[in-house]
């Protein structure tokens, strides 16, 4: 009997570790940032975008009515990262537009090129009538699996009684 409980007692907590152990990307994730999301016409956004290879040059453009403006290239640090401050050309009009950052990705094979794009809007104001825009850095990741382990505890009981 005692035998029973013991490996009852193993199989409900070799079954707890397994559902608790939490899940790992396992690449680096693209992103891309350009802030202020609302920027007055002719006022300057900054860029952040990864995962290109490390070095390789990275083409920042906006999408205008007119095609597509490059607003100027960026060098890849050793993380893939790029990021850099552009002033928008008279050109780019009030509206919503596309910025991308285009290069060869970090994880790809080749001369696959990696577009990533994010939307700002240009209003025709002064910087200083623009609100501020916040972003919270307090925020919670994701929760995969379950916590609770009662149903697992509960079948290892009951095991047990058998």
């Amino acid at each position: 009997m005692l035998r029973r409980i013991l490996i009852s007692l193993a199989c409900v907590l070799a079954i707890t570790s397994v559902a608790a152990t939490p899940a790992f990307a396992q690449y680096d994730p693209n992103f891309i940032t350009v802030s202020p999301p609302v920027v007055p016409v002719e006022g300057t956004i900054t860029v952040t975008a990864g995962y290109f290879k490390p070095g390789s040059q990275v083409e920042i453009i906006i999408q205008t009515p007119n095609g597509p403006v490059s607003l100027g290239i960026l060098t890849a640090d050793p993380n893939g990262v790029v990021s850099g401050n552009f002033k928008l050309p008279p050109s780019v009009l009030t509206g919503p537009h596309d910025v991308s950052a285009i290069g060869p990705g970090k994880n790809t094979p080749g001369n696959i090129t990696l577009t990533l794009t994010a939307g700002i809007t240009v209003v025709a104001a002064t910087p200083s009538s623009v609100p501020p825009t916040t972003f919270s850095t307090t925020g919670t990741l994701p929760t995969t699996g379950s916590g609770d382990t009662r149903p697992l505890v509960a079948i290892g009981v009951g095991l047990a009684v058998v």
